[in-house]
């Protein structure tokens, strides 16, 4: 088959198409192209947003951490400092006691020692902490706190309770 003039006609008209074809090929690359780099942009901003956003949620979870942390050692030291300071407050009542509970042995001998016991209310005859009910009240005196002070059990023998009871006080 002999190349004839209509076949290079339409070879012409090919080779056109093709020209038209590439142009709207690179112009689609081109468009692409930017679609691409507009993509590959907010992803970019997605990830800075993401990566500020990991940021405030590691700032905020060590500062609750440290809230804990710091309120636990608040807690400890509070209850450490009380206990140091209720140590002498015990000790003193540990004293006072001692003390109140030989006034009260001594008084069994001594009606003198017993006259200043009821006089000084020593232990007091009302409460300093929240007075009792009308129905509730007793009067505390150095006898009605004298097997509180001693035990269930004072070591007296017949002869002090006689002595006790002689007294009238």
């Amino acid at each position: 088959m002999p190349y004839t003039l209509a076949n290079r006609e339409r070879l012409i008209r090919v080779e056109a198409r093709i020209e038209v074809l590439e142009k709207r090929i690179d112009a689609l690359e081109k468009r692409i192209d930017g679609l691409e780099r507009q993509i590959d942009a907010r992803f970019t901003g997605i990830e800075r947003q993401l990566d500020a956003l990991y940021s405030l949620f590691i700032g905020l979870f060590s500062g609750f951490v440290a809230l804990v942390v710091g309120a636990m050692g608040l807690i400890w030291w509070v209850v450490q400092d009380r206990r140091r300071g209720l140590r002498p407050i015990e000790d003193s009542v540990e004293q006072h006691r001692r003390l109140v509970a030989a006034l009260i042995r001594r008084a069994l001998s001594n009606p003198e020692i017993a006259s200043l016991l009821e006089e000084s209310r020593l232990p007091p005859t009302k409460p300093k902490i929240s007075p009792p009910l009308p129905h509730q009240r007793k009067t505390l005196s150095w006898r009605t706190m004298l097997p509180a002070v001693m035990g269930p059990e004072p070591v007296m023998g017949g002869a002090a309770n006689a002595r006790l009871q002689s007294l009238h006080i």
